[in-house]
């Protein structure tokens, strides 16, 4: 009886230890990481890391079992010029497929947002409520940045 308790036991802590986080909720541009991020990895032009401070922290992204939606607002910025202008927001929505996912991370098979190309996208997890994706793309190939997203629901 004693080993079959000590099995069972063993087989809990195995089973969550290998769980894959969860990626569905609410989560919030964390703009403090990002930037952080930024600012020790990567060699951005100024006026580069300028337009981000400005416009990082506001993204929200909602994710459901088979949709991701994307709310970002019209934020007001300056350019290293000091012409000020508004960015303008969006919400997007698409349909999204899991296509695998280990202990620290879940990719999916999405649309990348404005192009609507299919795009595949891998979820980093910090721990089950921060996780990092990496902004790039076809409209911005060269950005190499993590936007870091914290669980707010």
């Amino acid at each position: 009886m004693l080993r079959l308790i000590a099995t069972l036991l063993m087989l809990a802590v195995s089973c969550v230890s290998h769980a894959e986080p969860v990626l569905l909720g609410t989560w919030k541009s964390d703009k403090q990481r990002t930037l952080a991020f930024a600012q020790a990895r990567t060699k951005l032009e100024h006026k580069t890391f300028l337009f981000l401070e400005q416009i990082m922290g506001q993204m929200t992204l909602t994710i459901s079992k088979d949709t991701i939606t994307s709310r970002m607002p019209d934020v007001p910025i300056e350019s290293a010029d000091g012409v000020k202008s508004n960015f303008v927001g969006s919400v997007e929505s698409h349909p999204y497929k899991r296509l695998g996912g280990t202990q620290t991370e879940i990719a999916v098979l999405t649309k990348e947002p404005f192009t609507g190309r299919d795009s595949i996208v891998v979820h980093h997890f910090v721990d089950s409520d921060t996780m990092w994706i990496y902004v790039a793309g076809t409209a911005m190939p060269n950005l190499h940045i993590r936007e870091y997203f914290v669980r707010v629901k």
